[in-house]
């Protein structure tokens, strides 16, 4: 259920044509390869990324191929696999209209190969350590701005609400309708994870009531997870209660002064494509318990269990968990949220398991120490 439904008009503003059935009327194209890719270095605010490959090297899709600057900025990363070509500069789009921009340009070789997943580290637990894997994963705010996620999270004061921004105002534009539909579970545990990232107390998604099918989809995942802290604010159809000081004293009554930051006032606004970002960077996240895996397995185990006692070398769980049961289809890769490749944990359990069988039988003894999911 809707928790927030908001009648309190902006200072100004129209109600313009949506003209958005065109784009709405099709699910999202995904999967495209294109022949080439050229990767800018300054897609982003702040400074420049610097190259981290070179000239005939192959790279894969997810890798790291510019690192961050110094001060605001972001790494990028090859989108697909292939080789690069070359490193110059080229005449890409930015804010301000077509500026130059030193480039990586990659041929892709169409097997969009993705980088290992042994090289992605797990979500650290220091609040520094985990902006930091924001900086590196190349996230940015994809509400028009781009100014660097890590950036934007690391508050110069506590955050009193985080602000998840899917009112998408203007006409024509419809990706965050389309992402909300679609990729609504992603939305909510990516502004969740933001949520613990701030130590936010309040975390607001705020949609437009011109889009009910993303309202009744960002609805039933927030239940699925059914966090106190998560709330769905439903507001006005009207232009510009998207921008960013627009909503928060749509959502809160507060005005921000000329010259200064929703941040400085403990409220952060993030757009609901940069939620999905940070859900989905290949790097593996933390389990959320959403069981998820345990409804597809066609064993009927208990992936998430299972996953803790292999993370915890406890042969003794695994036997009791049943993990000889586990036929090694991958269903519950596919559908893990948190990316955690859970079949391969597997594998290397039944391989301890047998080992220790072949060692001398009897009980399994835990080999070590248990980790949390």
């Amino acid at each position: 259920m809707v928790d927030y439904v908001f009648e309190r008009h902006l200072s100004g503003g129209i109600l313009l044509p949506a003209n958005k059935t065109t784009s709405t009327s099709a699910p999202i194209h995904r999967g495209f390869v294109p022949s080439q890719l050229v990767l800018a270095m300054q897609q982003h605010r702040g400074s420049a990324a610097e190259p981290a490959v070179r000239i005939g090297e192959r790279v894969r899709k997810g890798q790291c191929v510019a690192t961050p600057s110094p001060g605001p900025s972001a790494a990028v990363h090859a989108s697909t696999s292939g080789w690069v070509r070359a490193i110059e500069e080229r005449p890409v789009l930015a804010g301000a209209g077509v500026q130059p921009s030193l480039c990586i340009v990659v041929e892709t070789d169409g097997r969009d190969e993705r980088v290992s997943p042994e090289t992605a580290p797990a979500w650290p637990v220091d609040r520094a350590l985990q902006l930091a894997a924001i900086r590196a994963a190349g996230i940015v705010g994809l509400g028009g701005a781009v100014y660097p996620t890590a950036d934007k999270l690391a508050t110069p004061v506590a955050c009193k609400t985080l602000i998840v921004n899917g009112a998408e105002c203007e006409p024509y534009i419809s990706c965050d309708d389309m992402l909300m539909r679609e990729n609504a579970a992603d939305i909510v545990a990516g502004a969740l994870l933001m949520a613990n990232v701030l130590a936010a107390p309040l975390c607001i998604i705020a949609i437009e009531r011109d889009k009910p099918r993303a309202i009744e989809a960002i609805e039933g995942a927030a239940k699925e997870l059914d966090d106190s802290r998560l709330k769905l604010a439903e507001v006005p159809t009207i232009y510009p209660a998207g921008g960013e000081r627009q909503l928060v004293e749509l959502l809160t009554g507060e005005e921000v002064p000329s010259g200064r930051y929703p941040s400085e006032f403990g409220y952060v606004c993030q757009n609901v494509g940069t939620a999905v970002e940070v859900r989905l960077d290949p790097n593996e996240w933390p389990c959320i318990r959403c069981g998820d895996c345990a409804m597809v397995c066609p064993s009927r185990l208990l992936p998430q269990e299972l996953l803790v006692a292999a993370r915890g070398d406890d042969l003794t769980a695994l036997k009791t968990l049943g993990l000889q049961d586990c036929i090694e289809c991958g269903c519950c890769d596919v559908i893990c949220p948190s990316h955690i490749a859970l079949t391969e944990q597997f594998r290397a359990g039944k391989r301890a398991v047998a080992s220790n069988e072949r060692k001398g039988g009897g009980e399994p003894a835990r080999a070590g120490k248990p980790r949390a999911a």
